[in-house]
């Protein structure tokens, strides 16, 4: 199976806002694409929200445990998300079979 995946994002600290957009193809026949702002983070928090997770990692706290309590930590600091676009496309390939 082919994938061809995309992401680009853009921190703004000052305003505490991170931009990502990003898509993922399936062999050319479906895609989905998604652009999305999330208030509330910047790059500190996300940088000690990572070496908290590296740490609890190597500690040898469970990484379902670890991964739970990372997304519970970045979920009570987001404070808004606005979706810009989502997109699924599928492509007929009924043409194309032999």
């Amino acid at each position: 199976m082919l994938v061809d995946a995309d992401l680009s994002y853009r921190m703004d600290d000052a305003a505490k806002r991170l931009r990502v957009e990003g898509g993922l193809t399936l062999q050319g026949f479906v895609s989905f694409g998604l652009a999305a702002t999330v208030g509330g983070l910047d790059s500190a928090f996300l940088r000690d929200a990572g070496l908290w997770m590296q740490k609890a990692a190597q500690s040898g706290v469970p990484p379902a445990l670890a991964s739970a309590a990372f997304g519970a930590t970045v979920g009570k600091a987001i404070e808004r998300v606005d979706v810009a676009k989502i997109g699924f496309v599928m492509t007929d390939l009924g043409a194309v079979r032999r």
